[in-house]
């Protein structure tokens, strides 16, 4: 299922209206003792407009403002007491108002009146009067388009207003990057230093609509938004009142929002004292607003255990719902609700605890009882979205799911067309439910659909993070869209749509192009073998080499397994088994000796127990598949797997008959077609290895390192071994490229996985990603754990240490996919360069026969753990 999306944060039309309600800060006044007032106060009573009284002041500004001209103009004001409509005592109410703020902002109001004429009184409406939103912004349209418009700070108050207007009408996602750059032409004239009231409002807009911008690059929107968001709340720190307390909610949702994972922790601290603020300051359905915040954070707060977290958000609801309903305030105590079925959605999701699908589903249709569609379309979209997923859960029937169908068919009908990433998420979810009911070209179209926009997305991405977060949003897109492709027997467009939906981001770095799979035969004597493995079902494409049309002897469906099964085999369930995957976890933990051996034992046994399973599933489809097609033995075929897969020793699952498909084929892995491609075209420009460079274990805590290098100097006498603190000022163009040391991968950060090739310091995965390694035929990672990447950031990427090396330059890396043996690791070396180097074998073949010749090699070694965590990414 696509990720649920959490409760709606304070929409920006609120945020307008209550930075409209609040006074504006104070500056101190100027002053000049000794001057006499009287003849600058009489030019700014007698000048012919408030334009030219405003330059009075900007020249006079001391004098005017000071405490003698003060006693002067209340004075003749208290002479004027029964003839206030007259010119000269409005000037004196007005200059003693620009003792108390700033006089450019008191007086540029009207300026503006005078100014715009008939358009003045709609363009800047009276205190309490809301004129027709049409009618205003055809107003304001007009008024800029007048000569006196030309004046800069007459300008940018009109598009501020302008804008204020648009937000509180209501705006799609297409509009907001007009009203972005309204904003911030205003705020380069109405600055904090001269008009520090419209600064702050202007800014406090602006920081919403970026936050709420999902078109364009939206990981930079976010990032802008918090960047203006925290000007504004360091501005009016300690003022304490609505202002700063709507800058503190509108940053913490920005932090919650940003695109690299959320900022849980800063968005918290900033939404809780937000809370405190409005509360001090009486706006209690104010602190509804952010208690319903606050429940959706909840959520994810994974610092804290499940049931706490679940806790936490019904705690933030019921408060939420106190706020608003002590104002009377129905709609929102619906709204409220509906929000936290979208936090019980999440949890039920993220938690595996299906009877929070059935709170979700009671609160959500609860909410309903109050007609709230209206208010902001984008909301309601993703609640319907909530609730339709949360029913699929509980679906028996096809009624269930057509039921479910219905609120997907809703929510696209409210959300804006421009709205790429909540349309590609419910067309998503909705060919998904089509395609278990077998309606396969309606599944087709959603879920191809679903895949351009992802596309469009993509391509206007500029900044590594949004890259990531849109790659990773779909779970399983392009592989649902290939298996219903595969189902209406349009097999090449399957492999196509396959194809696009893999390493993206690498493809994208090294420069390769989003042309599909075509022609499936480019890469000689490689038979390529691509699992789609979904929640919905599962089926691999086998195109041998030669291949000039897919046909349905290439599709082979794989009965009764699906991404489910392969989660409890690799990952496990949250309430059940580890799987072998997380088994290393516990590795990882041991504090003992004693605790470390008994974790060990049994991560072997797990990566043992489930190798028969992943044959049975997947191996032996697999193996019928290249036997029918009539693959030759001792040839090479490349996974193309994805997801958990990706990181699964497939070519060493036991089969049925005891065997593996590494005891048949010579086995490499790929993230796509297109590095396939990429390796098999480096591999071939490069003469048989000749040259290496060796980089050892700097800690000096593995035993047998030194032993490879020692035995690759023996057979490459001229190998050079590394001494400075930078592998790419050391790297000459060698062919081998060997490291012995240990290494760590990142769950966490895809560009955070590193090798300690040096002293005092580690080699991440982003700065091997820069080094210029063209030449090197294979990079070999002696070290731990160098063939994982980051598929629980996004399954269907290519991201970690053998993606680093393929960006530098490399051909194909020999990677680890879990913490291997130090000695069986030097043992599997020397038997591996032995084949590559003296008997001239492919780097493929080569390590065929040595994870064989490791696995025969008496008892000791024959655990899988021993042997089949080595991996060839390439050719």
């Amino acid at each position: 299922m696509a990720p649920l999306l959490p409760g709606r944060f304070l929409g920006t039309a609120d945020a307008v209206i209550m930075l409209l309600m609040r006074g504006t800060p104070r500056l101190p006044r100027a002053d000049s003792a000794g001057s006499d007032p009287s003849v600058p106060l009489d030019a700014f009573c007698t000048a012919r407009d408030w334009a030219k009284a405003a330059d009075v002041i900007r020249d006079s500004g001391g004098v005017l403002l000071g405490d003698a001209a003060g006693r002067l103009a209340r004075e003749r004001l208290e002479r004027y007491r029964d003839r206030m409509f007259e010119t000269v005592p409005h000037r004196l109410t007005v200059l003693l108002r620009c003792r108390e703020k700033p006089y450019a902002e008191v007086l540029l109001p009207l300026v503006a009146t005078e100014v715009l004429g008939p358009y003045a009184q709609i363009v800047l409406p009276a205190p309490g009067r809301r004129p027709d939103p049409d009618e205003h912004d055809a107003a304001c349209t007009a008024a800029l388009a007048l000569p006196a418009a030309d004046r800069p700070d007459v300008r940018a108050l009109v598009l501020f207003y302008r804008a204020i207007g648009r937000v509180q009408r209501g705006t799609r996602q297409r509009d907001l990057p007009g009203l972005v750059a309204d904003l911030a032409a205003a705020q380069q004239v109405l600055t904090a230093a001269e008009y520090p009231g419209l600064w702050v409002d202007v800014t406090q807009a602006l920081g919403e609509c970026l936050r709420r911008m999902e078109v364009g690059d939206r990981a930079a929107n976010l990032e802008r938004a918090i960047a203006e968001l925290e000007v504004l709340s360091d501005h009016l720190r300690g003022t304490g009142g609505i202002p700063e307390a709507n800058a503190l909610n509108s940053l913490g949702d920005a932090y919650a929002r940003r695109v690299a994972g959320g900022d849980r922790k800063r968005a918290a601290a900033a939404l809780e004292e937000s809370f405190r603020i409005f509360g001090a300051a009486g706006g209690v359905h104010y602190q509804g607003s952010v208690a319903r915040n606050l429940a959706t954070l909840a959520v994810t707060d994974d610092d804290r255990a499940p049931h706490e977290r679940i806790a936490g958000a019904f705690r933030w609801s019921q408060t939420a719902e106190e706020c608003f309903a002590a104002r009377g305030m129905t709609l929102e105590v619906a709204r409220t609700r509906a929000d936290l079925g979208g936090a019980c959605a999440l949890y039920a999701e993220r938690e595996d605890v299906p009877a929070f699908h059935r709170h979700a589903i009671d609160l959500i249709q609860a909410s309903y009882e109050v007609d709230w569609s209206g208010l902001d379309r984008r909301d309601y979209a993703m609640s319907r979205t909530n609730l339709a997923a949360c029913l699929l859960q509980e679906a028996r029937t096809a009624a269930d799911q057509e039921e479910a169908i219905g609120h997907f068919t809703v929510a696209l009908d409210y959300l804006d067309p421009s709205d790429a990433s909540g349309r590609a998420i419910v067309l998503n979810n909705r060919g998904f439910t089509l395609l278990e009911q077998d309606r396969l070209e309606e599944a087709a179209a959603d879920l191809l659909q679903a895949a351009a926009m992802v596309a469009m997305e993509l391509d206007q991405a500029v900044r590594a993070e949004q890259e990531l977060a849109v790659v990773g949003r779909l779970d399983e897109l392009h592989g649902g869209a290939a298996l219903v492709l595969t189902r209406l027997g349009r097999y090449q467009e399957a492999l196509d749509v396959a194809e696009w939906g893999r390493g993206r981001l690498l493809a994208r770095t090294l420069g390769l192009s989003a042309t599909g799979a075509a022609p499936v035969a480019a890469i000689d004597g490689v038979t390529l073998v691509v699992p789609i493995i979904t929640r919905t079902g599962s089926v691999v494409l086998v195109v041998p080499p030669g291949t000039t049309e897919l046909t349905e002897r290439n599709a082979v469906p794989i009965q009764g397994f699906g991404s489910g099964a392969l989660r409890r085999i690799t990952v496990g369930s949250r309430n059940g088994e580890a799987g072998w995957l997380m088994r290393r976890f516990a590795v990882d933990a041991a504090e003992t000796p004693e605790e470390h051996r008994a974790a060990l034992g049994e991560f072997i046994q797990a990566v043992a127990a489930s190798m028969p399973l992943i044959g049975a599933s997947l191996g032996a489809p697999i193996v019928a598949a290249l036997t029918a097609l009539d693959v030759p033995h001792g040839t090479t075929v490349a996974l193309l797997a994805d997801g958990e897969l990706a990181v699964t020793p497939l070519h060493a699952a036991t089969l049925p008959d005891g065997t593996t498909l590494a005891s048949r084929w010579d086995i490499v892995y790929a993230p796509s077609v297109a590095v396939l491609r990429l390796s098999a075209r480096r591999g071939a420009d490069v003469p048989a290895p000749g040259s290496a460079l060796l980089v050892g274990d700097p800690t000096d805590t593995l035993q047998y390192a030194e032993v490879e290098l020692e035995d690759l100097r023996r057979r490459l006498p001229g190998a050079t071994r590394t001494l400075d603190e930078d592998l790419a000022s050391e790297y000459a163009g060698e062919h081998l490229l060997h490291i012995a040391c240990h290494g760590v991968h990142d769950w966490r950060a895809a560009g955070g996985s590193y090798l300690e090739m040096y002293p005092g310091r580690t080699t991440t995965s982003a700065e091997i990603a820069r080094y210029r390694l063209d030449g090197c035929r294979l990079a070999t990672l002696s070290a731990c754990e160098t063939g994982l990447h980051a598929f629980l950031q996004a399954r269907d990427e290519f991201l970690g240490l053998p993606a680093a090396f393929l960006q530098a330059g490399a051909a194909a890396a020999l990677c680890t996919l879990w913490r291997v043996d130090d000695l069986a690791t030097s043992l599997f070396m020397h038997r591996f360069y032995d084949g590559l180097l003296s008997r001239g074998l492919t780097p493929a073949r080569a390590l065929r026969e040595a994870a064989a010749w490791l696995r025969d090699h008496g008892d000791t070694y024959r655990e899988p753990f021993f042997w089949a965590g080595f991996v060839l990414v390439g050719v």
